[in-house]
């Protein structure tokens, strides 16, 4: 099988950081659920309504679990419960290419498109603006510029990134190594 690509491994490389809340070099369920405690408390979701905020938490924290146990179920090579950065990787080289043969965006990839609208759209329009994507990379920790990734990334110049956009580029950043392929910045803004 082909091994992933210089770009590819630097943008997985970098998605792992950003998930890796504990700094210990491995993904963990505590840093999946983390993610989610973490969105609940930037996006403020408690400052309106605390039993609506408690739903869209749970759902989160249930779709980050299960997007936990999905990984390592398929990359935990050693079965410690955590998943390393190599066990990581070898995981988006095998997914790399499935997506490749199938020509779509696996359901895992979809799911993690719906999640950013979860976590992000404020005005249950079931899209991103840039403001929503700005929150978006703010829970991902990242500091890239929302406004210059956003105007990359709404290929069509609509000001929102729906759900089949956010597939379509998510799908890109699974398969592509080419350097100047939009959906490499969709995660973490940068890589």
């Amino acid at each position: 099988m082909p091994a992933l690509s210089a770009l590819q491994v630097r943008k997985f490389t970098t998605l792992f950081q950003h998930y890796d809340r504990a700094h210990s070099q491995f993904l963990e369920l505590s840093d999946f659920l983390s993610f989610a405690d973490h969105v609940a408390r930037l996006s403020a979701w408690f400052d309106h309504d605390a039993h609506l905020a408690q739903k869209k938490l749970s759902v989160l924290r249930q779709s980050k679990q299960e997007a936990f146990f999905r990984l390592l179920t398929v990359a935990d090579s050693n079965q410690d419960a955590r998943i390393s950065l190599p066990e990581y990787l070898e995981y988006f080289r095998r997914q790399s290419l499935e997506c490749k043969n199938m020509g779509v965006a696996a359901p895992w990839v979809k799911q993690s498109c719906h999640d950013m609208i979860l976590l992000a759209d404020d005005n249950a329009s079931n899209t991103l603006t840039l403001n929503e994507y700005q929150k978006w990379l703010l829970a991902m920790g990242s500091n890239a510029d929302a406004a210059k990734v956003f105007a990359i990334l709404d290929q069509d110049g609509d000001g929102e990134l729906s759900l089949p956009d956010l597939e379509k580029l998510a799908l890109e950043f699974v398969i592509s190594d080419d350097p100047n392929a939009a959906g490499n910045l969709l995660f973490c803004g940068k890589f």
